[in-house]
């Protein structure tokens, strides 16, 4: 799979995967790339989520979050709330299936909600690399709390002429034990 048609149309059609051969003409497919879904043809990386309305107890929360595969921690900061409230529904002594407390479940559907939204995220995948007369730069913030911690990495260039570019390159977040 690739983005660039050029490199495409360089190998031949009998040779092409399934899915490949059946698009001649038509846009580049979704596909999945690094755990996450990426359109080939915008060259960005989406989030398409299938969120299934769970039940509200601690074996529901946890499914939910671990459905979400984020390898490069792009959602990170949508992941962390549903974490903190499973790490304290754990604190409580809450078991797996018992029905949680109204203002816990209040509590995670409001996550939940947020969670939704995450359909509406499209990141860039490209990383621009150094040419001549650009300045490149890695940025790197972090921030901490009681209840959390979290650090996320940014390429940063900037050209003499033209538009400065940033890309978030790398995220993670943790729940503060």
């Amino acid at each position: 799979m690739s983005n660039s048609r050029h490199a495409i149309n360089c190998i031949p059609v009998d040779e092409w995967a399934p899915s490949l051969r059946e698009l001649q003409g038509s846009p580049l497919p979704t596909d999945r790339a690094l755990g996450v879904q990426w359109d080939s043809e915008k060259d960005e990386f989406l989030f398409q989520l299938q969120l299934l309305e769970t039940t509200a107890t601690r074996g529901g929360i946890l499914s939910s979050l671990a459905s979400l595969y984020d390898p490069m921690g792009f959602v990170a900061p949508w992941l962390l709330p549903g974490k903190i409230l499973l790490h304290d529904l754990c604190r409580k002594m809450v078991t797996s299936d018992e029905t949680l407390c109204e203002a816990d479940r209040k509590t995670w559907q409001g996550r939940w909600l947020s969670l939704s939204k995450l359909g509406d995220i499209r990141l860039p995948r490209s990383i621009r690399g150094m040419h001549k007369g650009e300045q490149s730069e890695l940025h790197i913030f972090a921030d901490a709390s009681e209840v959390g911690y979290g650090v996320v990495a940014y390429g940063c260039s900037s050209r003499p002429v033209g538009r400065d570019y940033n890309s978030i390159l790398f995220a993670k977040a943790r729940v503060a034990l």
